[in-house]
């Protein structure tokens, strides 16, 4: 399931700016987040990164609202995937909508939902490790 949602975290940008439903109100970021389980149907979700003000969070588009949660709650890592893995669009069908914004691209986390491990990433290669001794191929 990890390796599932490393996954899904690679394919996704991460934008500030995340226009509403309301042609009225730019929703600019979420500043605080609920552990609240969503009930309404959810249409769409973005993943945050924490910049302040803005904290790391992900953003679910339910009918005309969006909804601040906190990113490590079991119930929205399961919907993260849950939507990924669904024929109806998410964010990779939002996310196009907007590239044309001046909001700046982040690039994706390397852990499920940006979990920091504390370590870097092991290094990958194409090329077989050396033979011991030496020894040639």
């Amino acid at each position: 399931m990890l390796l599932t949602i490393v996954k899904l975290m690679s394919l996704l940008h991460l934008f500030h700016n995340v226009p509403s439903a309301d042609a009225e109100k730019i929703f600019t970021c979420c500043t605080t987040v609920s552990r609240k389980e969503i009930q309404t149907p959810i249409t769409a979700f973005w993943l945050q990164k924490w910049n302040p003000p803005c904290v790391k969070a992900v953003i679910f588009e339910t009918e005309g609202q969006h909804i601040c949660s906190h990113w490590s709650e079991p119930w929205v890592q399961k919907k993260v995937v849950e939507l990924h893995s669904t024929d109806r669009p998410s964010c990779l069908f939002s996310c196009r909508l907007f590239q044309k914004s001046k909001a700046p691209e982040i690039q994706p986390p390397a852990t499920p939902l940006g979990l920091s491990s504390g370590s870097p990433a092991p290094a990958t290669s194409n090329h077989p490790p050396p033979l011991p001794s030496g020894r040639q191929r």
